[in-house]
């Protein structure tokens, strides 16, 4: 059993239960391991983007700009100009939302001490300030977590940044591969063993000396087309 200090810092940690060799108990192998994993950040949709009033006048001014060249390359390279639009849009307009939420929760702790101090009007005012920035930006961050966990149940208004983070690392661990065995049933451990062994795999599959296609597996899928279907040749109409 660890608290969520431990996860934060090993959000995966192994236990392989080893032979019993000489005793009625199996020992525990724990493997305590601090994973640096570097991702791949692809462009996400976020929700919370649709509520901003600049959001749809900024979609379509970048939509609209023109660009040369066939239909098909003109709408891909629309889309691909719309994220990176939307990407730096974001952050101008939130920047790193944790990050701002944890400099305006140590603003509001200031700024309430200030008053204990001094109850002003002036501090008063600031602090209702900075508690209506606040709020904007934690409706922000509850619809980013919400996204991310992908919890349709949970009431608006409920803030609870540790339960959300504790979905997230229940969802990286079910994602995360222990070991693999290969052909001849041997155990693989560590990750870039695991990556080899998984390469070579698809690489004997793909460019492998059997030439023959099992068509069983193609059996299986279904049909979507007809042979009927199939034989139609006039060009389709607008």
């Amino acid at each position: 059993m660890v608290n969520d200090k431990w996860l934060d810092v090993m959000p995966v940690t192994p236990i392989t239960h080893l032979a019993s060799t000489g005793s009625d108990h199996c020992p525990l192998l724990l493997e305590c391991v601090n994973r640096q994993v570097k991702t791949i950040k692809y462009f996400k949709f976020l929700q919370c983007w649709v509520d901003n009033d600049a959001f749809l006048d900024t979609v379509k001014t970048c939509w609209e700009r023109p660009i040369e060249g066939s239909p098909i390359r003109r709408f891909h390279q629309k889309l691909k100009r719309v994220s990176n639009t939307l990407s730096n849009w974001s952050r101008q307009q939130y920047g790193d939302i944790f990050t701002t939420m944890k400099d305006f929760e140590e603003k509001v702790r200031n700024v309430e001490d200030s008053i204990i101090n001094d109850n002003s009007e002036s501090n008063r005012t600031n602090l209702s300030l900075i508690n209506t920035q606040y709020s904007r930006y934690l409706k922000v961050e509850q619809s980013i977590f919400k996204q991310k966990t992908q919890l349709q149940w949970f009431k608006d208004g409920d803030a609870n940044s540790k339960y959300f983070h504790a979905i997230i690392r229940g969802r990286r661990r079910r994602l995360y591969i222990h070991s693999i065995s290969d052909e001849k049933e041997n155990i693989i451990q560590g990750d870039e063993d695991i990556a080899k062994a998984a390469c070579d795999h698809f690489v004997k599959i793909f460019i492998g000396d059997n030439k023959i296609i099992n068509e069983e597996v193609i059996s299986c899928i279904p049909r979507s087309v007809t042979e009927q279907q199939n034989l139609l040749s006039a060009l389709p109409t607008k």
